[in-house]
Parts: structure tokens; sequence; C-alpha cells
């Protein structure tokens, strides 16, 4: 904020007291955006330190000065992101933020703890929890709406990493190149999670056409020889019955004991597809 180090935090708050007015502050602040009091204020720099050392920020405080309540401010938000951070990394889990204004602060945490942030809070997931919220609010509302029972039945087929490798698809690259980016990476969410669904629609399709080959061409076929195999029995005319064996040749018609099997094997790669991690998306979605 204010474009030089302090050795400690005692140190900026001694300079910090000096700025008694709104006018120092604003003399000394370097970087205004960075002193954020809350996403949703408007107005000028000025008017939002104005309403801080008038509304609950100084209430809270018990100070109207200027100067500490921005210094406090920073200390307050860069606190929970600290604990957040040293949280998750106890549990092993991944900060899940609603607040659009503690959410810039991690964000600038992690820009200024640089490879060390990287590190201690597992970024690659960060940004995959980041863009599924980002989906959840906007493209993708469904997103935000999957049953608990869905994500049981995730675990329980074992298929977690599947939707993990899923959507992590392609973010490294990014994150790299920019490991503040939380736009772009969202954005390939976005881009994987279309892009298995169109497979999936093809999978469904490529069944369906399987379906009625057997519907409509393997049994249709053995109805046919069968019937000619029959008419010649019936009639006695072996004109039918080489009609039979020629059209068995033509229309390589299956046994019936083989129908049975062609049915299991299709009703088996159903199951498998519908019971999929993306299939599991997908039904929800279309719900």
């Amino acid at each position: 904020m204010f474009g030089r180090k302090f050795a400690s935090f005692e140190e900026m708050m001694e300079f910090a007291e000096a700025l008694e007015t709104i006018d120092k502050v604003l003399a000394e602040v370097k970087e205004p955006d960075r002193v954020l009091f809350d996403t949703e204020w408007s107005g000028t720099f000025a008017e939002k330190l104005q309403r801080a050392s008038t509304d609950r920020n100084a209430a809270l405080l018990r100070t109207q000065h200027p100067g500490r309540i921005v210094a406090a401010q920073a200390l307050g938000r860069m606190s929970v992101s600290n604990e957040l951070l040293v949280k998750s990394r106890r549990l092993g889990g991944t900060p899940t933020i609603d607040a659009e204004t503690s959410w810039r602060y991690l964000v600038w945490k992690l820009e200024y703890d640089a490879a060390e942030a990287e590190h201690a809070s597992g970024l690659h997931d960060l940004h995959v929890v980041r863009g599924l919220q980002s989906l959840a609010d906007g493209e993708m509302q469904w997103l935000g709406n999957v049953p608990p029972a869905a994500l049981i039945e995730v675990r329980q087929s074992g298929a977690i990493q599947e939707i993990r490798e899923l959507l992590g698809k392609g973010m490294q690259e990014l994150i790299t190149a920019n490991p503040t980016n939380f736009h772009r990476t969202t954005d390939q969410i976005f881009d994987n999670i279309n892009a298995a669904f169109d497979r999936h629609k093809a999978a469904i399709a490529d069944l369906s056409a399987k379906k009625w080959k057997f519907a409509g061409s393997d049994i249709g076929s053995w109805l046919v020889v069968g019937s000619l195999a029959v008419t010649a029995a019936a009639t006695g005319l072996p004109v039918w019955g080489l009609a039979a064996i020629a059209a068995d040749q033509l229309l390589d018609a299956p046994k019936l004991k083989d129908i049975p099997e062609s049915v299991r094997k299709l009703a088996e790669e159903s199951k498998q597809l519908k019971q999929s991690p993306v299939g599991i998306l997908f039904k929800l979605k279309n719900k």
C-alpha cells in the first residue's frame, strides 16, 4: 500500500500514527486499490476512507484515526488469509471463500508470498476450487446444486481422481505462467467440462447406434433366417432351405444362444457409461 518496507508491524503502526488525517493518508498511499474495505463500496478512495472512519470499521477498532484504520485493515485481512492457508495445510484441504473482499486479500497474499505460498496452499487445487465456484455462480449454475448423494456416489465409485484429472487438465501451464490469474484457469475448467460432456454425448450416441444395430440388424437377420427355415420345413420346398442358407451367409445372423450375451454386453456398457464420473455430472446437468 505505502510502497515501502517495514521491519515489523509495530514500525508500520508508528508510521500510520502520523497519518491522522485523510489527506495525509492519501499522500502516503501509493496503491489505493489495495486499501480494500469492501468490494461493494463505490466512490473515490477518499470517500471510502471517510466511510471507513465513521462506520462499523471505526466502531470495531474503537478509533476514527484514518492511518490506524488503514494499517489495522491490512493486518486483519492478511491475518485471516494466513490462518486460512495454515489450517488448509494442516487439514490437507483447500480454502473455499465466497466473500469477494476476503478472496481479493487471499490472492494478494499468494502474490506476496509467491513460491512459498504456492507450495503451502496447493495453488493448483485452489484454482480448481475457485473456478468451480465461479462457474457455479454463472455459466454452469447446476454445479452449485450438486446434491450430497451424487458426491457420495462419486466417492463410492472411486471416481474422484478421474474428476480431479478432468477438471485440472491443462491448468498447470496457466498457473505457472501467471499464478494469480484465476479468470483464465476458470475458462480452462469450463472448456474441460464442455469437452468431457461432448465426449460423453458421443459415447451415448455410439451406444444407441449399437443398440439399434442389435435390434434392427442382429435380431432382424435372425428372424429372416429363422422364418425361411421354418417355411422350408412347413412347405417341404427345398428352395426355401437354400434361401435360408444364403441369408445366413449374407446376413451373418447370430445364433439364438448368442443373443442374451450380446444384450448383457450392451447393458453393461450402458451401466458403465451412466456411472462414469462425467455420466453422473451429465445426469445432474440435465435435471
